[in-house]
């Protein structure tokens, strides 16, 4: 109540309850029966529930949970013992888990899911979770006993807040540091849903082939076998795999020479214009974002997510439609306008470092 209730509130809420119960009519939890019959119940009342994003990821979040928690906390235990007493592997296991292992198994579920809706996948959330989630208990605790205090008596619970303020700001700092961190963000284009679909069958399926006993298992999937045949193939997978890369980036590098490409972004213009010394530089953007991202990422070297300069040229919705969606994606020195625009606002501050206003 005191958060709206949203959808995955609620399937949190109901999980909650149905776990309690369990514990006093001294019955199992078992985390798969009780996240169905949270979905089972929030979609009977309102089927729509079903299509709710928050819904999806808090419920996708809590099946990577269930199902791989304890298989990867296992397996960092099994692996640490080689080299740790039992009680210390142990021990360095559940730190694992709690730091790093729950993020993991939570990610597995949802990552598809992410791509799908944000069009984006994190590649630093590893390390923020890492560094934050040891500050989330301190804040969790100071931030609710301050409200409650700040309903006994208000100087208590500014007392207790200023307590949890350090913790606060230390979250929303580092927040914001990883947020600007070079690479930290992978961007994508629209993903198909049946991509997201055939995804989630292998990996269920997958799932419920390695919870098969290994002497259930084929001859070809048993460890000195998946070594013998499959590693040496996985190996040179790999190094071609890293070949084409290398040389994908080698030839798309700067070859002294000048440039200028007109990519196809619909009913609007944009030119692209590359100097010989590797200086990009974009003139309008189109009305489509999704075009333009395609043609700059066939065009600009691989891995760069820098423009040198963008020139506004045509204050118009066919020329400026894709533009809010690019700042997102790269990052742009210097932003010429050829005329007084509204685009000449706050928001597109923060993304630039310069602005230039040309006239006549």
């Amino acid at each position: 109540m005191l958060v709206g209730a949203g959808p995955s509130v609620v399937r949190a809420a109901i999980m909650g309850c149905l776990a309690l119960l369990a514990q006093q009519i001294g019955r199992r939890v078992y985390g798969l029966n009780t996240l169905a019959i949270a979905a089972f119940l929030m979609t009977l009342i309102n089927p729509q529930t079903l299509w709710d994003v928050g819904f999806q990821l808090s419920a996708g979040a809590t099946l990577g949970l269930v199902l791989y928690a304890e298989p990867l906390q296992n397996a960092v235990g099994a692996l640490a013992g080689r080299w740790l007493a039992p009680e210390r592997a142990k021990r360095a296991a559940s730190l694992a888990g709690e730091l790093l292992l729950l993020t993991v198994a939570a990610q597995i579920t949802t990552l598809p899911l992410m791509a799908y809706y944000f069009k984006s996948v994190s590649l630093i959330s590893l390390v923020a979770n890492l560094l934050i989630l040891p500050a989330q208990p301190a804040l969790m605790v100071l931030a609710g006993l301050a409200l409650i205090l700040g309903m006994i008596a208000l100087p208590l619970g500014q007392l207790a807040a200023w307590l949890a303020w350090p913790f606060s700001q230390y979250t929303l700092s580092l927040v914001q540091a990883l947020a600007h961190a070079p690479a930290a963000i992978f961007y994508l284009d629209q993903a198909a849903p049946v991509l997201i679909a055939v995804f989630y069958l292998a990996l269920f399926a997958l799932t419920a082939f390695l919870s098969r006993p290994p002497e259930q298992r084929p001859a070809w999937t048993r460890r000195e076998a998946l070594f013998a045949q499959w590693l040496p193939t996985a190996m040179l997978a790999g190094l071609a795999l890293i070949t084409a890369v290398a040389w994908s980036y080698y030839f798309s590098l700067p070859d002294g020479r000048l440039k200028i490409a007109v990519p196809d972004v619909g009913q609007g213009d944009a030119v692209l214009i590359q100097t010989p010394k590797g200086a990009n530089v974009l003139i309008d953007g189109g009305p489509s974002s999704g075009a333009l991202l395609r043609a700059l990422a066939k065009e600009l070297p691989l891995f760069t997510r820098r423009l040198d300069l963008l020139v506004v040229a045509a204050p118009a919705d066919s020329s400026l439609g894709a533009l809010p969606e690019l700042l997102k994606r790269y990052s742009v020195k210097q932003v010429i306008f050829t005329q007084a625009t509204d685009l000449e606002s706050a928001a597109w501050r923060p993304a630039t470092s310069n602005f230039t206003t040309a006239t006549g």
